[in-house]
């Protein structure tokens, strides 16, 4: 089974297709070419993975960014978990406070879900 990512905005259903989803190197990416999903998880394996930022407010290691609409989602704090990765398949879940970078105003993102094909397997 496979379903595009997901989540919950502010309480509301968001979804997005994903134009690429690979594993190479290490390295698991997700992203779609209208850029309403991008996930990039460095030295991916099944576990837990903190969002975190530097001191310049961007993100360092795990990357995640949502675009719902017209609202560009930043994660501030938060949590990818990889529950399941082979050569083939990649799927998990994540939750994340975030800002609206348009209006500054802090987002919740919960119940995320991601389970994709991986690219040329």
């Amino acid at each position: 089974m496979r379903s595009p990512p997901s989540a919950k905005i502010d309480g509301a259903p968001f979804s997005a297709n994903v134009s690429i989803a690979t594993f190479a190197k290490g390295k698991l990416v997700l992203t779609s070419f209208s850029n309403s999903v991008q996930l990039q998880i460095p030295e991916a394996k099944v576990g837990r993975f903190p969002i975190k930022l530097d001191e310049k407010g961007r993100q360092v290691g795990v990357v995640l960014g949502l675009k719902a609409g017209q609202r560009y989602i930043s994660p501030s704090s938060g949590f990818v978990a990889i529950e399941s990765l082979s050569a083939t398949r990649a799927a998990g879940r994540f939750e994340c406070e975030a800002t609206d970078l348009a209006t500054k105003q802090k987002v919740v993102v919960t119940a995320g879900r991601f389970e994709v094909k991986l690219a040329g397997k």
